[in-house]
């Protein structure tokens, strides 16, 4: 009795568990850009020090004339410098011997956004990492100014400053369409 009840409940998990993912659309349309007013050859981050932890975390974007970005994530690092944690990444990402982003992670859909540019705004919209309602994935939306081509301010103030970087991931991996 025991073991017909245990294998129905496996059953009945395992059918909940192999729904498939239902991306909800996104408002924005992917559209290809030949003159942005922000720099596409390299990357964009945004470094924090926290006081409480005497640790910082870096984040970097990458940005492409194809109206995608791709978010790199967050990185923590203590006892180094911003630009030495950065020199660690794109280094990681040149040897792809022992590190590169694999294509799994590229075509994770909350890795990456679209955006529109509106004169000095830029408008992104993404789907929300890791929250999903039923099989459902939602998106949200939030905005940076463009100080100048190698500066983004985001809508709670922090500034994106731009690193020239030659060897980026290739967008064409990118699942938003």
């Amino acid at each position: 009795m025991y073991l017909r009840s245990s294998f129905i409940l496996i059953g009945i998990f395992g059918l909940i568990a192999c729904r498939p993912i239902v991306y909800a659309d996104m408002s924005y349309e992917m559209k290809s850009y030949n003159n942005l007013p922000f720099r596409t050859d390299g990357y964009y981050y945004y470094s924090n020090y926290s006081k409480y932890d005497n640790d910082s975390l870096i984040n970097v974007q990458f940005f492409y004339k194809n109206g995608v970005n791709l978010h790199y994530g967050n990185s923590s690092y203590s006892g180094i410098t911003a630009i030495d944690k950065l020199l660690d990444l794109e280094n990681k990402l040149l040897d792809t011997t022992t590190y590169r982003l694999s294509k799994e992670r590229l075509k994770d859909h909350s890795d990456w956004s679209v955006f529109i540019v509106d004169g000095q705004r830029l408008f992104m919209e993404s789907y929300i990492p890791a929250i999903e309602l039923g099989n459902i994935k939602n998106t949200f939306k939030y905005s940076n100014t463009i100080e100048n081509d190698t500066v983004l301010i985001s809508g709670y103030g922090a500034k994106w400053l731009f690193r020239q970087f030659d060897y980026k991931p290739d967008s064409s991996y990118c699942p938003l369409k």
